[in-house]
């Protein structure tokens, strides 16, 4: 039996620097859109680990768009290439990075627990392809940014990042 604290396996980092030290450095995209007649939406993709379910369900199976930092590109550069490989999207991103979060990734297969830190962006949309690196291992989802997060969101950082985008910069607002 486990004696680490079920759920809560992550934690908002408060620093700000991209110096860190972690097993792996990761870049995240929330990838947002509004247009002047609907409320703001965000992009949430299918996870490759647990896919949605064949009846459609969507609970907590849902992310956001992120991966590995690769030393010859920037933490920008990262987000953005890690929203169109995921989700097939492109456009302004917001920077820096509004949140920084730490958490645990557990390879259940493996038994491995490695540390990661997450650099988390607004990515303004303005361009929707329709061929994308992993467009046949994931499906796109647009929702409401009020009620994307807590139903569908996989993981608690991502329900955590985007609480922070909500609350602390006041939704989409640039």
């Amino acid at each position: 039996m486990s004696t680490t604290p079920a759920k809560r396996r992550w934690k908002r980092v408060l620093f700000e620097s991209e110096s860190v030290v972690a097993d792996r450095k990761l870049a995240c995209c929330i990838p947002i859109q509004c247009g002047e007649n609907r409320p703001p939406r965000v992009l949430l993709v299918s996870s490759r680990s647990t896919p949605p379910t064949g009846d459609g369900d969507l609970k907590k199976s849902l992310v956001f768009p992120k991966g590995g930092w690769e030393e010859y590109e920037t933490l920008d550069q990262a987000a953005a290439r890690e929203a169109f490989e995921e989700a097939g999207v492109a456009g302004r991103l917001e920077t820096p990075h509004f949140a920084v979060f730490e958490y645990d990734s557990e390879k259940k297969d493996q038994g491995i627990c490695r540390n990661r830190i997450v650099f988390v962006y607004v990515l303004h949309v303005e361009v929707e392809h329709d061929d994308w690196p992993e467009k046949d291992a994931r499906k796109r989802y647009w929702m409401e940014l009020g009620d994307a997060g807590h139903g569908f969101l996989k993981h608690d950082w991502m329900r955590a990042a985007l609480d922070v985008l909500l609350t602390e910069t006041n939704g989409w607002t640039k």
